[in-house]
């Protein structure tokens, strides 16, 4: 069970980039047409704010640190709803850290 967490835990790392990039393409691509203004800042935000935590839960999880659990388990639930990719890592996540006995983390 300790592979699939470190599975986990290098998909989050590597979600945290590739989400970073994709928000700033998003961003960029619509800030050529009509203002998104407050709407857009908070999509931005809140894309950066979760890709921050897949970077610092999935380093903890790397390394095993038993704190890390109940965070990735609240990442692996915000994850599902980045359709395509995002629901992929989410739910591979929440497979990992909720089949784990809490002795393992």
């Amino acid at each position: 069970m300790r592979d699939h967490v470190r599975i986990a835990a290098g998909l989050l790392v590597a979600w945290a980039p590739i989400q970073i990039v994709a928000s700033l393409t998003f961003a960029w691509f619509f800030s050529r047409g009509p203002p998104w203004g407050a709407a857009g800042t908070m999509f931005w935000l809140l894309t950066a704010v979760v890709a921050a935590g897949c970077a610092i839960v999935g380093g903890l999880l790397w390394r095993h640190d038993a704190r890390a659990r109940p965070w990735g388990v609240a990442l692996g639930t915000v994850l599902v709803y980045f359709f395509p990719v995002g629901t992929f890592v989410g739910t591979y996540v929440l497979w990992a850290l909720v089949r784990m006995e809490p002795a393992q983390a």
